[in-house]
């Protein structure tokens, strides 16, 4: 989305299209993807596995055709067999006039605008009262929508590589950062803990579930202020109640 964001705001590319292609994945060619991608390693394992089948209620069903949808190889699959589709498109152009409404002084108004753009982003919703007239009965326009922008992975930058420990862990935290709101009680728990877990000494956020634990339980007496609290992965909680060795330091 941030890669898109930039090149639309540099003028790069004017137009996004959003289209659902009625049946892609159920009947990609087989023999195009299998030309297509030409003789490279594992070739013939990705043919074997597009002519594989499937059983269903006990009866074996060939696959002559299509990738399943949710395969893991699917979506790679169907960008292989939709190259070239958007240069295809880019020799159609066509100027178009749109209809949206504006508000001015609690009044709503109609605007016409021409663009080839498509950068017009506002909706309404208009239907007709029982007079017959037209009436507005929602409106969003997308700049009062907050922007969320994911940060784009630089270069080949692997989470294996450990020279790039540091870069995975502060981006990491920037993510952990909007999980909880800014002050709260369970974001200054993980502030304090240095956004780690204190078992796995992993970084909270490496895509594990997190447990909040209570350091002393509650039916001990303990309480459900921040200091008697900390964020483990959830593997890491159940290792804790599980082991007789005290794997965390006492509040």
């Amino acid at each position: 989305m941030e890669q898109c964001h930039n090149r639309l705001k540099k003028g790069m590319d004017t137009w996004v299209l959003d289209a659902d292609i009625k049946g892609a994945f159920d009947n990609i060619s087989h023999q195009y993807l299998l030309e297509t991608i030409g003789q490279i390693p594992g070739r013939e394992l990705i043919k074997q596995w597009l002519k594989a089948g499937y059983v269903e209620a006990e009866i074996f069903n060939p696959t002559n055709s299509g990738t399943p949808q949710g395969g893991t190889i699917s979506p790679l699959l169907a960008n292989i067999a939709l190259d070239g589709m958007e240069q295809l498109l880019s020799q159609h152009k066509k100027v178009k006039v749109y209809e949206y409404f504006e508000k001015k002084k609690g009044k709503y108004r109609k605007c016409r605008k021409k663009s080839d753009k498509y950068g017009f982003f506002s909706f309404a919703i208009k239907t007709k009262d029982r007079r017959g007239d037209g009436k507005i009965i929602s409106m969003v326009r997308m700049s009062t929508i907050p922007i969320e922008r994911w940060e784009k992975v630089k270069n080949n930058a692997s989470p294996d590589d450990p020279e790039l420990t540091a870069y995975w862990s502060k981006r990491q935290t920037k993510q952990g950062k909007t999980h909880w709101t800014k002050g709260s009680k369970l974001y200054r728990v993980a502030d304090n803990q240095g956004w780690h877990c204190p078992i796995c000494k992993e970084h909270l956020f490496n895509g594990e579930q997190l447990h909040t634990h209570h350091r002393i339980r509650v039916t001990d007496g303990g309480t459900d202020g921040e200091e008697n609290l900390i964020h483990l992965h959830k593997t890491c909680h159940q290792l804790l109640h599980m082991s007789k060795q005290p794997l965390l330091q006492k509040a």
